[in-house]
């Protein structure tokens, strides 16, 4: 005799018509490929988040470094246009 939640189960499965099971494997399925779907959904949307984010501070690095060259040639073209 099997005891517990798992025993009454297996016991009630006997009583369930095969067309009900086979109905309530696929709703399984379906629910299954759904639950995977969404992940992958969110997923994705956790990549582009990241993508957006690092886009942002790199763009912004990158108009920084360009301000430094800028500053660089600037200061050094007007310390050659001061000396004789």
């Amino acid at each position: 005799m099997i005891h517990g939640p798992s025993g009454m189960l297996a016991g009630l499965s006997l009583f369930v018509p095969e067309g009900a099971r086979s109905r309530l494997r696929r709703l399984a399925s379906e629910r299954g490929q759904a639950f995977v779907e969404y992940i992958l959904l969110l997923t994705l949307v956790a990549i582009a988040i990241t993508l957006i984010l690092q886009w942002g501070a790199f763009t912004s690095a990158l108009k920084d470094a360009l301000n430094t060259i800028t500053n660089v040639i600037n200061s050094t073209s007007s310390n050659s246009q001061t000396q004789p």
